[in-house]
């Protein structure tokens, strides 16, 4: 989809030697494939695995293997346990899948030179890069037509993202969990001042009114009435990229209205926080329990134990793009290239992908990437203190898309880096100039290596 870096370019066929040369030491240490030194499994004699209720089901191997998944995410280990392994012991008890993860762990480049090659990966959907810089890409589709996977029952808005990826229509992974934007807020600060709670559907405009009325001195505290989070999702709002991957020019000036809101929201007297977060003042909403309302995501799964008096409505929309929370993300499993098990790396994907797995997955607040609206109605409906609450409004609303770039990274933190000056009372344009211009030497930085 997009331009590498001629950097990337000098050490892609070195990482991909790499591959090879790890995988096969890897195979010859019994590190990855745990069958004794066999033949790839899925050209094996052994038995075969196929479904009474599929009758059309390939054959596939059942010989013993052992595959190895890499996750960027972080990922707990009880929630691995429930959404990966039991469910894959109890319908494929011959794969057994063990994982390794970059937080607190090596970078999937450190991973590979070990010679330990992933079977499988988890990433966040806007940046799988790294996988691709490495050559670990492969077209899953030839897989997807043998195992009959019908894709129409994913997020179309995560699997369009994912085809971003793709020069030819290749898929390169399928999303097993998805995001959510919602408008989180204290109810008692409203039953406080009097002011009628947030609504589904609300428009952007008619939640900073809202603002107004909540953020108030009251008692020698400052109640702030909205934390929008940062400018980055005010922008995704709009489905607004950062860089054209084409031409590599950065497109911050397209995002002048989503600056223009966040001044507005910025300049409700006495609503502007001291010190910005990048992410939202959580600790401010949650803990503190002085601010009114929050727009951000995933939030539901981290109210456990919180003496907070919350409660949900959609995330605020624009008129142009009505019906949609923007982007959220997601996380994608990815068959590497260099894997040996591919047809049982796309087991596990299929297990992870059955009603069973996601329904288990969107009980316990983590968002289901299906887009079965059964399914999704039974989102967090294992968490006794999220009973009671407008839990539709993590669903109501679809998931949209923007336009990814391989320099995303650099420009997420640069955009909202930038937008903070606006804290200090520098004008929009200024902003708009420099954050493109910061961009645009970053590119060039990392084109230069």
């Amino acid at each position: 989809m997009s331009m590498l870096t001629s950097w990337r370019n000098k050490v892609k066929p070195v990482w991909i030697c790499l591959l090879a040369a790890g995988l096969l030491a890897a195979c010859s240490n019994g590190q990855i494939a745990s069958s004794g030194g066999k033949t790839d499994g899925n050209a094996q004699q052994g038995g075969t695995q196929q479904s009474a209720a599929q009758p059309s089901a390939p054959q596939v191997s059942n010989e013993p293997v052992e595959l190895l998944l890499y996750s960027n995410p972080a990922i707990e280990d009880d929630y691995m346990e429930d959404v990966f392994i039991k469910p894959l012991k109890a319908k494929h008890p011959n794969i057994t899948l063990k994982y390794v993860q970059r937080s607190g762990g090596p970078t999937v480049a450190e991973q590979v030179a070990t010679g330990k090659i992933p079977d499988l990966m988890i990433g966040s959907i806007t940046n799988l890069f790294e996988f691709k810089d490495l050559g670990m890409f492969t077209d899953i589709t030839p897989l997807i037509k043998k195992f009959n996977f019908d894709v129409n029952r994913v997020d179309p808005a995560l699997m369009s993202m994912m085809k971003q990826y793709s020069d030819k229509g290749e898929i390169y992974g399928i999303p097993y969990k998805s995001n959510y934007n919602a408008l989180f807020y204290n109810k008692d600060l409203f039953d406080k001042f009097g002011v009628p709670y947030p609504k589904d559907d609300m428009m952007w405009d008619d939640v900073v009114d809202l603002a107004k009325k909540v953020t108030r001195n009251a008692d020698g505290i400052q109640y702030l009435g909205l934390d929008p989070e940062n400018i980055n999702r005010l922008a995704w709002g709009y489905n607004l990229g950062f860089v054209d991957a084409k031409t590599a020019k950065p497109m911050i000036d397209s995002w002048k209205p989503a600056f223009e809101l966040l001044q507005k929201i910025i300049q409700i007297p006495g609503n502007a926080s001291e010190k910005p977060q990048r992410n939202g003042d959580k600790d401010a909403f949650i803990k503190d329990m002085k601010l009114a309302m929050i727009a951000t995501t995933n939030l539901v799964d981290k109210l456990e134990g919180a003496k907070l008096n919350w409660d949900i409505a959609t995330y605020p929309q624009y008129p142009q793009t009505k019906g949609s929370f923007g982007m959220a993300g997601g996380q994608p499993i990815l068959i590497s290239s260099q894997s040996k098990y591919k047809d049982q790396a796309f087991q596990v994907i299929e297990t992870v992908m059955s009603d069973e797995v996601q329904t288990k997955l969107n009980r316990v607040g983590k968002v289901t990437a299906l887009s079965t609206l059964d399914v999704k109605k039974l989102y967090a409906a294992d968490l006794p203190y999220a009973k009671g609450k407008n839990l539709s409004a993590v669903y109501k609303l679809n998931q949209s898309y923007y336009p990814l770039s391989e320099y995303d990274d650099a420009a997420i933190k640069l955009t909202v880096d930038h937008s903070f000056d606006l804290y200090k009372g520098k004008d929009i344009n200024t902003v708009i100039r420099e954050t493109n211009d910061d961009i645009a030497k970053a590119i060039a930085k990392e084109k230069s290596k």
